[in-house]
């Protein structure tokens, strides 16, 4: 299905029926990132789920330039007061689809009742962002297949390098790249776009938001320190750092994600008996 929208006509689909999960996916990938993870770690009749593609990326089709966070916070803004109108919702989100969520929460505080972050930005601007990783050398292993021009791309993201996680990357992450548009990538992420003007007003105390925030400690794309301090204001949420863990955790630690992952499941589920 389709969300129209003036900038873009936004894909998405939702499945199932009960409390709403939103997932919302990172950039340069589409909603199979976090739908992959998700689907199997749920009881299927238990929850509605509603997945998309960000503007510029999976099957969504740009019709205007988008040319800032701004705009595309206020896009996903209109998407979710259209879609899933004044229910209550959770969120899964990762990466920049953390960073975006936040924006919701901020907006949308009484509707989001509880957010599970995966690696989360939460600075937009890369350079001012502080990048703690440890770094983990890689052994020297083929893996490539048939997906070899991407292979580069997946060593600098995981920590753990072995054919089950470059077999999930090649399910979770590959396809996104491939239909992400890259000239709209490109120009995006140029200059200050890709980060919120607002950025630092989004501090409002959160009592009521229960959440899980996950960060890698060998995350060289966002910072843990920078993410303890940014979502200080979740007050009722617990961060939590995953050793042996890149950007994409689910990848690198799945057994552990899913673990926590059904906690908080497990702690929908409690609020809305």
């Amino acid at each position: 299905m389709y969300y129209e929208h003036e900038f873009v006509d936004i894909w998405y689909e939702e499945i199932g029926e009960g409390p709403i999960i939103l997932g919302v996916h990172g950039y340069r990938v589409n909603h199979l990132f976090i739908k992959n993870f998700v689907e199997p770690n749920i009881n299927k009749n238990e929850f509605k789920r509603v997945y998309f593609d960000l503007p510029g990326m999976g099957k969504s089709k740009l019709k205007k330039h988008i040319p800032n966070a701004d705009v595309m916070s206020d896009i996903i803004y209109s998407f979710v007061k259209d879609i899933i109108k004044k229910e209550s919702f959770y969120i899964c989100a990762n990466s920049y689809g953390g960073y975006l969520s936040q924006t919701l929460v901020y907006k949308l505080k009484n509707q989001v009742k509880g957010v599970f972050f995966i690696a989360p930005v939460t600075i937009g601007v890369l350079k001012d962002r502080d990048i703690d990783a440890i770094k983990i050398e890689h052994e020297k292993i083929d893996y490539q297949g048939n997906n070899k021009e991407y292979y580069k791309d997946y060593l600098n993201t995981q920590a753990v390098v072995n054919e089950l996680t470059w077999q999930a990357y090649q399910e979770d992450v590959i396809p996104g790249i491939i239909e992400t548009d890259s000239k709209f990538a490109k120009e995006y992420r140029q200059g200050r776009g890709y980060g919120l003007t607002y950025e630092m007003d989004m501090k409002e105390d959160l009592n009521d938001i229960y959440g899980i925030v996950l960060f890698g400690r060998n995350d060289h794309i966002v910072g843990v320190q920078d993410g303890i301090k940014k979502l200080s204001n979740y007050r009722n949420s617990t961060v939590i750092v995953l050793n042996d863990a890149g950007h994409n955790i689910q990848l690198d630690q799945n057994e552990k994600t899913s673990e926590l992952f059904k906690m908080y499941i497990n702690k929908i589920k409690n609020n809305n008996k």
